[in-house]
C-alpha cells in the first residue's frame, strides 16, 4: 500500500507529512536531522565560545573558531543519530501499513492528555514540564475502558482521548504516524513513549 495515498483503511486516515513514502534508504531524516543538528550545533558553539571567551580573556569574542567548529559537528553528529531514528520510524510505518487490512477485531488507538499546566513524569529522564491538553503518550488497547487501573489517570491528571479505531495494525500505524508527526514537531517523543514502538 502507498504510504502516500493511505487515505482509506477502515476508520484510519493518514496523510504523508514531509513527502516521504516511508522509505528509509532515502535517508531524508537522517540527512535534515544532520543539517538541522549542525545548525544548532553551531549556535550553540557561538554561545559556548562567548562564555568561553568571556571567562578566559575577559571579554566576549563570539567567533571563536574551534569552540563553534565542535558544537557543529557535534549537533551534526547527534541530529544525524535523530535523523536515523526517524527514517527507522518511517520504514517501520510502511511495514505496518502493508499488514493493515480491515480484517480483524476492533482496537483503539489513543492520546493521554495532560488535564493541568505543571509537571509530569519524563519516562525517559525525569520531570517535564506540559501544558493542559498537551500530549503526554500516544498509545494502543483492544479495550479502552480496562487499559489503566481504576483512577491512575487522574492520580497523574492526565485524560485518554480515543483517536481512531480499526484492527490491530491499523491503530499501531495510526499510532506510530502520531509518534513519528510529534518527533517531527517536537526534537523527541512524547514524555510517556519510551520508544517508537
Amino acid at each position: 500500500m502507498d504510504a502516500e495515498t493511505c487515505t482509506s483503511m477502515g476508520s484510519l486516515s493518514c496523510t504523508n507529512i514531509g513527502g516521504s513514502s516511508g522509505n528509509s534508504s532515502s535517508g531524508l531524516g537522517k540527512a535534515a536531522g544532520s543539517v538541522l543538528g549542525g545548525i544548532a550545533g553551531g549556535a550553540t558553539g557561538v554561545v559556548a565560545s562567548a562564555v568561553c571567551d568571556f571567562y578566559t580573556v575577559g571579554g566576549c569574542v563570539i567567533a571563536n573558531g574551534p569552540i563553534v567548529g565542535v558544537g557543529v559537528a557535534g549537533g551534526a553528529l547527534i541530529g544525524a543519530a535523530q535523523g536515523q531514528r526517524l527514517d527507522n520510524a518511517w520504514s517501520q510505518l510502511s511495514g505496518l501499513l502493508a499488514k493493515a487490512t480491515a480484517a480483524g477485531p476492533l482496537e483503539y488507538q489513543y492520546a493521554l492528555i495532560a488535564q493541568r499546566d505543571g509537571a509530569y513524569p519524563d519516562v525517559r529522564n525525569g520531570l517535564v514540564q506540559l501544558k493542559t491538553g498537551d500530549v503526554w503518550k500516544y498509545g494502543t488497547t483492544n479495550d479502552p475502558n480496562n487499559r489503566y487501573v481504576g483512577t491512575s489517570l487522574s492520580t497523574f491528571n492526565l485524560r485518554m482521548d480515543i483517536q481512531s479505531a480499526g484492527t490491530r495494525y491499523q491503530t499501531l500505524a495510526a499510532e506510530k504516524l502520531k509518534l513519528i508527526q510529534y518527533f517531527i514537531s517536537n526534537g523527541e517523543l512524547p514524555p510517556g513513549n519510551r520508544i517508537f514502538k
